[in-house]
């Protein structure tokens, strides 16, 4: 018997509400719906050790680990990381001797222990700016195009957290810009 019209409305709006409850228990971490340039573009301009969880586009059923790193460990400044599910947990490829029941977990470890990464992840900045950083995810998520999030928008407000010290006419060396080039 073929189901109606209004009982195939009512099925999915159950499992749509059913996954936005799952969707609220995530971590602020973890961004299901990023590509690799994304998460790149989102964390180039953040700290060393902030990080997103992300599902990989090339491997079903895997995670990645996008970390903000030095310089001299990546030239791009962001390491990837591929998380596998294995019938024990979860662990990070190259590291299959540690296994964690949930990605939770193996976050957490890795925010005190770098022996399955070769930094620390930052937690802490995920505990303090939870409300901050839903936000911006919400917008970076929202848009249609990365162009968007371009600086030509900027109110240089982040600039003011610069101490740059006033420039003196008559001598060049003592600002902390040099016009020598």
């Amino acid at each position: 018997m073929k189901q109606s019209f209004i009982q195939k409305l009512k099925i999915k709006f159950k499992s749509d509400q059913s996954q936005n409850v799952q969707a609220e228990k995530l971590p602020v971490w973890f961004v299901d719906s990023m590509t690799r340039d994304q998460a790149e573009q989102l964390l180039m301009p953040k700290e060393i050790g902030l990080f997103v969880v992300r599902r990989s586009e090339s491997m079903t059923d895997c995670y990645v680990l996008s970390v903000k790193v030095p310089k001299y460990m990546n030239s791009n400044q962001v390491s990837h990381f591929l998380i596998i599910k294995s019938k024990k947990g979860f662990f990070i490829k190259g590291s299959m001797h540690k296994q964690f029941q949930d990605i939770k977990s193996l976050v957490t470890h890795c925010s005190f222990m770098r022996d399955l990464i070769p930094i620390c992840l930052n937690l802490d900045y995920y505990n303090e700016n939870k409300r901050k950083f839903n936000e911006f995810i919400y917008y970076f998520n929202s848009t249609t195009s990365l162009d968007s999030l371009s600086s030509s928008h900027s109110d240089f407000s982040d600039l003011n957290e610069l101490d740059i010290p006033p420039s003196n006419s008559t001598s060049k060396s003592s600002g902390c810009f040099d016009d020598s080039f």
